[in-house]
């Protein structure tokens, strides 16, 4: 008889998560952001952060500056440390989600957010190798600034700027706004005919999603520095 299909924790909003495994997963991210951690060991970490764990909104100022998305890297790297020790070294990283600011908001907080982690990541890039004398927070700080692939954080569209037919303008925009942020990833589209095939795969994935805790999988709070 064929074993049962092994659980996928489904790391709920303001957690993170490590799996030994490998294997987590994160659902209802229109709203929020995932940071995604991949080791060379093939472990993995996924932080699921809403707006308020993402950066420090202020309500006078309304201004973001280059710390709150350092900070936002140094906090992960904190969290990472919670699980790994030793042998830490980070393959690829992935921050994607969130909605795009409302029209409404003219401040454009996210966005300016966006901007500074992207700027931060193109510096860190274009840096020769950080000083071997930095702490091994510090050069893991580093090492994972390099290791993003994507760095997208207002990937969806946000409902409330809509008014006009709303939940089809939603899907419509969604959609369009999902293909072009592929698109630039350089994905290219699939015109196979085995679509069947790939949302079977989809859906096997979906289903074995579930908020059971496996002995391979940590799960902690966020918590704000």
């Amino acid at each position: 008889m064929a074993s049962p299909p092994t659980r996928i924790y489904n790391v709920q909003m303001d957690q993170y998560a490590y799996s030994s495994t490998g294997e987590l997963g994160s659902k209802f991210l229109a709203p929020c952001v995932a940071i995604v951690v991949v080791f060379t060991d093939n472990t993995v970490m996924i932080e699921h952060r809403s707006d308020p764990f993402l950066y420090n909104k202020r309500d006078k100022t309304k201004r973001i500056y280059e710390n709150d998305a350092m900070n936002l890297f140094e906090n992960i790297v904190k969290n990472i440390r919670k699980f790994k020790r030793n042998d830490c070294v980070v393959r690829h990283a992935f921050i994607v989600g969130g909605c795009e600011d409302e029209d409404v908001d003219d401040d454009k907080i996210k966005t300016k957010f966006e901007q500074l982690l992207i700027q931060i990541h193109a510096d860190t890039l274009d840096d020769e190798e950080d000083d071997a004398s930095d702490s091994p927070d510090t050069h893991l700080v580093y090492e994972l600034i390099k290791a993003i692939k994507v760095l997208k954080i207002t990937w969806s569209v946000n409902g409330k700027s809509v008014y006009v037919e709303k939940d089809l303008t939603i899907i419509n925009d969604s959609i369009t706004k999902f293909v072009n942020n592929m698109t630039s990833l350089n994905a290219v589209s699939s015109n196979t005919n085995n679509d069947s095939f790939i949302t079977s795969i989809e859906e096997n994935v979906f289903n074995r999603l579930n908020d059971t805790i496996s002995n391979d999988v940590v799960v902690k709070k966020l918590c704000k520095d």
